[in-house]
C-alpha cells in the first residue's frame, strides 16, 4: 500500500501490489483533528501522524488495510521536528520545535519507567554540559536579531536557570562552557574573553586576551575531564598545533606545541589519555600525556566525513539521511576494531550515548528510540531497539469505559494497573490475570474501588510487575 494525505486532512490509500496499475481503495475524510501538512511515518503496522491543529502526534493502526483506526495520541502535545540533544550525568535532554517555538524535555535513564518531563525553559538546547555535568546552556530567541543564553544548572534532577547571557546580534560569537567558566569567541577574531558562572562571581568578565590566530576551533570532549584547561587547535604556517592555557585567572599559556602529521585537522577529546584526530577522509587515534605529548596509535582511511557522536569506546558517522550511520570500535584505548553499518530506517540528527548503561538515544527529526548495544571490535558487535512497555489507552479520552493495552517482554504472576487522580490519590487496582508475554489488555469501566463513578478529568494509570513501576501515561474521562 501507499498512503496519502493532503492539506484538507484527506487520507488517500492506494493498493501498489500491481504497481502498474494502482487501485483506490480507501479515503478517509475524518481526520482533520489529527492531521495538518506535517509528514507521517509507518512503524510496526501503526502510521504515525504530526499535528499543527490537534497539536499531537497520533497514531493509527494500519495493520488491517485498508481500515484504519485511531489508537492513540502522544503525551508531548504540539511537536513539529526535534533539533538538539545532549547527555548530562544520567539525564537525556533534548529540544524540540512546538509550531517553531522552543520546548525542552528531559529523561531519566537510570529510572526504567521515567517518562520525559517538559523543562520550564524556554529555549532550545545549546551547548554542551560543563562542571561533571551540573551547567549547561540553552539558547533563546526574543526576534531574529537579538538572542540570549540560558544558564541551567542540575539540581536534584532537575533543571534550575541561573542567569542569562546576552548573545550578539546577527549570531555572530561563539560560545563554550568550560569548567565554571564560559568561553566567548567571535568568528575571524583572536579574542578570548572569559564570563564566570561561579556563584561567587556569576556573570562577570574575569579574563580577556588576544591568541594571536583568528582561525581555530576548540577540541570538543566526550566528557568533562580537563575542565581546568582550555585548548585551542588551530593551524600556523601549514602546521597544526595546539595551545593551552589555564582555566582560571590570570589565565597564562602552558603550552604551545604541533600536532603530528597533519594540516587541517580536527581534534577530539575521547579521554584524558585519548584524542580523536580526523582528516578530510579518515580519522586517527592519538594518546595524550599532559601538557605537549601526543603520539599515534592507530589510522582508519575509509572514515569520516562527519562525525556525529564519539566516546572512547565508539565513534559514528551519519552517512545519509535516511538512516544509515557507520559506526567504528575503539578497543583498548590503542586501536580501532572492526567497523559496522546500522540502518535506522528514520533520519538521524544525533546519538547521545551512555556507555556505563550499554545504551544511547537516536535522535530523528521526529522520532526518538532508545537502543541498547555489545561493542567487543569482533563481528558479533550488536545494536538493537529497546523493547518499550507501550502502555497506551483507547478511546482517549473515553466515557464510559477504555481499553488499557500494554506489552511484557516476559510473563509473570503480579501485575498490576492501579489509577489515580491528580491529587495522587489511588482510585482503582486491577489486578490483570492470566498475564502473558507480549500484548495485554483491560477494560476500565469508569469506576472506583467502591464501584462508584468518576469523576470526569485527568487520571493517571500505572504498570507495575512484581512491585516494580513499568510504565505511567495519562488519560481524561469526558462527561
Amino acid at each position: 500500500y501507499i498512503i496519502f494525505y493532503d492539506p484538507k486532512a484527506t487520507v488517500w490509500v492506494y493498493d501498489i501490489s500491481n504497481i502498474e496499475n494502482p487501485q483506490l481503495i480507501y479515503v478517509d475524510l475524518e481526520l482533520e483533528s489529527f492531521i495538518n501538512t506535517f509528514p507521517f511515518m509507518v512503524k510496526n503496522g501503526d502510521l504515525l501522524l504530526s499535528a499543527t491543529v490537534g497539536h499531537n502526534v497520533s497514531s493509527f493502526d494500519i495493520s488491517n488495510l485498508p481500515v484504519i483506526n485511531y489508537v492513540y495520541s502522544t503525551e508531548q502535545t504540539g511537536i513539529s521536528f526535534y533539533n538538539k540533544a545532549n547527555r548530562l550525568g544520567n539525564l537525556f535532554i533534548y529540544s524540540a520545535s512546538r509550531e517553531y517555538y522552543p520546548q525542552s524535555y528531559l529523561l531519566n535513564t537510570v529510572n526504567q519507567s521515567s517518562i520525559p518531563e517538559s523543562l520550564n525553559i524556554d529555549g532550545f538546547l545549546n551547548y554542551h554540559p560543563a562542571e561533571k555535568d551540573t551547567l549547561i546552556a540553552f539558547q533563546t530567541y526574543d526576534d531574529f536579531a537579538n538572542a540570549s543564553l540560558i544558564i541551567t544548572k542540575l539540581q536534584n534532577d532537575n533543571l534550575t536557570p541561573l542567569g542569562q547571557i546576552p548573545y550578539s546580534s546577527a549570531n555572530v560569537d561563539k560560545y563554550n562552557i568550560i569548567g565554571k567558566n564560559l568561553i566567548k569567541m567571535k568568528w575571524a577574531d583572536d579574542n578570548i574573553r572569559i564570563i564566570s558562572l561561579d556563584s561567587d562571581n556569576f556573570l562577570q568578565e574575569i579574563g580577556n586576551f588576544d591568541l594571536g590566530f583568528t582561525h581555530y576551533h576548540m577540541p570538543e570532549k566526550s566528557d568533562n575531564f580537563l575542565s581546568d584547561y582550555l585548548f585551542f587547535n588551530y593551524e600556523q604556517n601549514g602546521d597544526g598545533r595546539m595551545r593551552i592555557y589555564n582555566n582560571q585567572p590570570p589565565f597564562e599559556q602552558i603550552a604551545d606545541f604541533q600536532v603530528p602529521q597533519t594540516t587541517n585537522s580536527l581534534l577530539y577529546f575521547l579521554n584524558e589519555h585519548l584524542v580523536l584526530k580526523k582528516l578530510s577522509h579518515s580519522i586517527q587515534l592519538l594518546s595524550y600525556d599532559f601538557p605537549n605529548q601526543l603520539n599515534p596509535l592507530d589510522s582508519d582511511s575509509n572514515f569520516f566525513v562527519n562525525i556525529s557522536s564519539f566516546n572512547d569506546s565508539i565513534v559514528s558517522e551519519l552517512i545519509d539521511h535516511a538512516g544509515n550511520v557507520r559506526f567504528l570500535p575503539i578497543i583498548d584505548n590503542n586501536h580501532f576494531g572492526n567497523p559496522f553499518n546500522y540502518n535506522f530506517n528514520f533520519e538521524i540528527l544525533k546519538l547521545v550515548f551512555f556507555p556505563e548503561l550499554h545504551k544511547f538515544y537516536a535522535l530523528g527529526r521526529y522520532y526518538i528510540q532508545e537502543y541498547s548495544y555489545q561493542l567487543s571490535g569482533a563481528d558479533d558487535d550488536f545494536i538493537t531497539p529497546v523493547s518499550k512497555i507501550a502502555l497506551i489507552n483507547y478511546p482517549n479520552p473515553f466515557n464510559p469505559s477504555t481499553t488499557i493495552s500494554f506489552n511484557l517482554e516476559k510473563q509473570a504472576q503480579d501485575t498490576k494497573v492501579t489509577i489515580y487522580n491528580l491529587k495522587g490519590e489511588r482510585v482503582r487496582e486491577i489486578a490483570v490475570t492470566n498475564c502473558k508475554q507480549g500484548e495485554n489488555k483491560i477494560v476500565w469501566n469508569g469506576k472506583n474501588n467502591n464501584g462508584n463513578k468518576v469523576a470526569s478529568g485527568v487520571y493517571l494509570y500505572q504498570l507495575k510487575q512484581n512491585g516494580k513501576t513499568l510504565a505511567t501515561k495519562k488519560m481524561i474521562m469526558v462527561k
